[in-house]
């Protein structure tokens, strides 16, 4: 079997976890004997074909920043065009049995390439991106409102624009009405895949509410390699309780949500240290906030290398996800339970599909700062529970150990073919 994976950047360029999972996704289907190969935008503007640890990687994209706005392509159908005959290109010479689009910029281009080499393709549902131009549904929490995919959408990202990216613009309602038409187009496009994935039961069923068909749609969660590969490189360095949150800065986030409860929390107990890890729109008006109100506590990291990111799991004590927005699937929950660290998170999205309360994690609902900080205190101070949810990371572990889950993908592909 010879797959083609394409995704619109791949390690070592990250821009979340989309890239990292896929890389374990194909990294572990190569050792299962599948040919596999990886198409992705070029590396510092040069074409380059390599391969890392079993898959052959085409860094050969050049198409992907034509007509390219922040967050989104002005012109999507050009673009789709231009990916479409590139994958043509590639497969011309590799002769394929199967792409698998794992990015959405490139999963019109691939769905449309694959219809005319007649053979399969899977889209891989990530965000929300097929129904939501923002690929958000921030409207869902902000709102308490069920996310369809209509003309408010328009209005709604206007409305949230510079939340989530940061800055004023004053094109951001024309930016709105693009977004909405590429939507449109990419929904089209969309049904015409194979086959669907999406990385948690949560994302399918708002796909289902926008009526795409139950029939093609497989939620595959997430996989983690095997916790034996990793290797710690230093033990914890001093005797405050560490809280970490890890991801990008940007308001659906819920860092400021942190950074509340966390206050709250050193009231009582003095002994802690937030290190918050990553970068994005809202980093500077994060920094600002913590100098003004003359927070001690929290430590700014800023983005690092994958490779540095284990040592962060291993010397902190406590993970947080606040997340206002439904995540997917945060990569960072089962992380935290590879690490064996406890987990607390809003209640949103995928999140208790990975995090059980009062067993794996404890879960708080989404807004409830109070709740926050005291589910913080509970941890530091309870022993027990903290012990017992720590043991229960093993329930994690199993739930997105990579042999089941790669079987399930391997099985839906040679249904396909």
């Amino acid at each position: 079997m010879k797959i083609l994976i394409l995704i619109e950047n791949y390690p070592p360029t990250i821009k979340g976890g989309a890239e990292v999972s896929t890389k374990i996704m194909a990294e572990e289907l190569a050792k299962r004997k599948i040919n596999v190969h990886v198409l992705t935008r070029c590396l510092n503007n040069k074409k380059i074909v390599e391969k890392i640890n079993q898959v052959t990687v085409h860094r050969t994209i050049t198409s992907l920043d034509f007509f390219t706005i922040k967050e989104g392509l002005m012109c999507l159908p050009l673009t789709t065009y231009f990916i479409k005959k590139q994958i043509l290109s590639l497969n011309k010479k590799e002769n394929f049995d199967l792409f698998h689009a794992s990015g959405r910029d490139v999963a019109i281009g691939t769905i449309l390439a694959a219809k005319k080499a007649g053979i399969p393709s899977i889209a891989h549902i990530r965000d929300y991106w097929p129904i939501c131009p923002m690929r958000s549904c921030i409207k869902l929490y902000n709102e308490k409102a069920d996310c369809k995919f209509s003309p408010y959408c328009v209005l709604c990202h206007t409305k949230h624009a510079e939340l989530l990216y940061g800055s004023k613009n004053g094109l951001y309602f024309l930016w709105s009405i693009i977004a909405y038409i590429n939507t449109i187009y990419r929904q089209k496009k969309l049904r015409k895949a194979t086959h669907i994935f999406t990385v948690s039961k949560f994302v399918k069923s708002l796909l289902l509410k926008n009526k795409f068909d139950s029939k093609n749609i497989e939620a595959i969660p997430n996989i983690l390699p095997n916790i034996k590969t990793i290797k710690p490189s230093n033990k914890k360095k001093n005797n405050k309780t560490g809280i970490l949150y890890i991801g990008r800065l940007s308001i659906e986030k819920g860092i400021f949500d942190l950074i509340s409860a966390c206050s709250i929390v050193y009231k009582n107990n003095q002994n802690i240290k937030l290190r918050i890890v990553g970068g994005g729109p809202l980093e500077k008006k994060l920094k600002e906030f913590v100098k003004k109100n003359k927070i001690k506590f929290v430590e700014f990291v800023g983005k690092i290398p994958i490779n540095k990111v284990q040592n962060e799991y291993i010397n902190c004590d406590i993970v947080s996800c606040p997340s206002t927005y439904p995540e997917p699937f945060p990569r960072v929950a089962i992380e935290a339970a590879y690490f064996k660290k406890p987990m607390i998170a809003y209640n949103s999205g995928g999140i208790p599909e990975i995090v059980k309360h009062r067993d794996t994690g404890l879960l708080v609902d989404v807004g409830d700062i109070k709740k926050l900080a005291d589910s913080i205190l509970e941890l530091i101070n309870n022993n027990k529970l903290r012990e017992k949810i720590t043991k229960n990371t093993e329930k994690t572990r199993k739930q997105c150990n990579s042999k089941p889950i790669i079987d399930q993908i391997i099985k839906t592909y040679e249904k396909l073919m």
